[in-house]
Protein backbone atom coordinates (compact mmCIF):
# COMPACT_ATOMS: atom_id res chain seq x y z
CA UNK A 1 0.00 0.00 0.00
CA UNK A 2 2.96 2.62 0.79
CA UNK A 3 4.53 1.64 -2.38
CA UNK A 4 1.24 2.58 -3.82
CA UNK A 5 1.10 6.02 -2.62
CA UNK A 6 4.73 6.40 -3.08
CA UNK A 7 3.87 5.48 -7.30
CA UNK A 8 1.26 7.59 -7.02
CA UNK A 9 2.92 10.45 -5.80
CA UNK A 10 5.85 10.13 -8.07
CA UNK A 11 3.51 9.96 -11.02
CA UNK A 12 1.28 13.31 -9.82
CA UNK A 13 4.94 15.11 -8.73
CA UNK A 14 6.14 13.95 -12.28
CA UNK A 15 3.28 15.63 -14.12
CA UNK A 16 3.61 18.42 -12.14
CA UNK A 17 7.07 18.94 -13.47
CA UNK A 18 6.47 17.98 -17.25
CA UNK A 19 3.27 20.75 -16.71
CA UNK A 20 5.88 22.88 -15.32
CA UNK A 21 8.75 22.38 -18.00
CA UNK A 22 6.13 22.55 -20.93
CA UNK A 23 5.15 25.84 -19.51
CA UNK A 24 8.70 26.96 -19.66
CA UNK A 25 9.54 26.05 -22.80
CA UNK A 26 6.75 27.89 -24.40
CA UNK A 27 7.80 30.86 -22.41
CA UNK A 28 11.62 30.52 -23.81
CA UNK A 29 10.19 29.73 -27.07
CA UNK A 30 8.46 33.15 -27.17
CA UNK A 31 11.16 35.39 -25.40
CA UNK A 32 13.44 33.57 -28.12
CA UNK A 33 11.28 34.67 -30.59
CA UNK A 34 10.98 38.30 -29.28
CA UNK A 35 14.72 38.44 -29.01
CA UNK A 36 15.19 37.52 -32.62
CA UNK A 37 12.34 40.21 -33.46
CA UNK A 38 14.72 43.01 -31.49
CA UNK A 39 18.21 42.11 -32.86
CA UNK A 40 16.24 42.20 -36.91
CA UNK A 41 15.04 45.51 -35.88
CA UNK A 42 18.03 47.07 -33.79
CA UNK A 43 20.19 45.61 -37.24
CA UNK A 44 17.78 47.71 -39.41
CA UNK A 45 18.24 50.78 -37.39
CA UNK A 46 21.58 50.57 -37.56
CA UNK A 47 21.94 50.80 -41.26
CA UNK A 48 20.02 53.06 -41.21
CA UNK A 49 21.32 55.48 -39.01
CA UNK A 50 24.70 54.60 -40.07
CA UNK A 51 23.43 55.42 -43.73
CA UNK A 52 21.72 58.67 -42.65
CA UNK A 53 25.21 60.03 -40.80
CA UNK A 54 26.21 61.64 -44.04
CA UNK A 55 23.07 63.38 -45.22
CA UNK A 56 22.92 64.98 -41.33
CA UNK A 57 26.23 65.93 -41.26
CA UNK A 58 25.74 67.66 -45.08
CA UNK A 59 22.26 68.94 -43.94
CA UNK A 60 24.17 70.66 -40.94
CA UNK A 61 27.11 71.85 -43.37
CA UNK A 62 24.04 73.30 -45.94
CA UNK A 63 22.79 74.91 -43.11
CA UNK A 64 26.00 76.99 -41.99
CA UNK A 65 26.69 77.58 -45.78
CA UNK A 66 22.57 79.36 -46.06
CA UNK A 67 23.48 81.40 -42.70
CA UNK A 68 26.94 83.07 -44.34
CA UNK A 69 25.06 83.39 -47.51
CA UNK A 70 22.19 85.25 -45.86
CA UNK A 71 24.76 87.39 -43.16
CA UNK A 72 26.69 88.33 -46.50
CA UNK A 73 24.13 89.33 -48.76
CA UNK A 74 22.69 91.46 -45.96
CA UNK A 75 26.03 93.26 -45.39
CA UNK A 76 26.34 93.88 -48.62
CA UNK A 77 22.91 95.85 -48.39
CA UNK A 78 24.35 98.24 -45.81
CA UNK A 79 26.63 99.75 -49.13
CA UNK A 80 23.45 100.68 -50.81
CA UNK A 81 22.05 103.23 -48.98
CA UNK A 82 23.22 106.60 -49.28
CA UNK A 83 21.78 109.62 -47.70
CA UNK A 84 21.31 112.56 -49.27
CA UNK A 85 22.05 116.02 -47.82
CA UNK A 86 19.88 119.12 -48.79
CA UNK A 87 22.40 121.91 -50.33
CA UNK A 88 20.08 124.68 -48.73
CA UNK A 89 18.54 125.40 -45.69
CA UNK A 90 15.09 127.15 -46.45
CA UNK A 91 13.90 128.59 -43.13
CA UNK A 92 10.42 129.69 -42.83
Amino acid sequence: MLHEATADIKTHVATEINKQLSGLKADMAALSSRANQSETQLSTLTATTTAHTQDIYLHGCMSVLVDGLEDLNNRSRINIIRIFAPTRIHLA
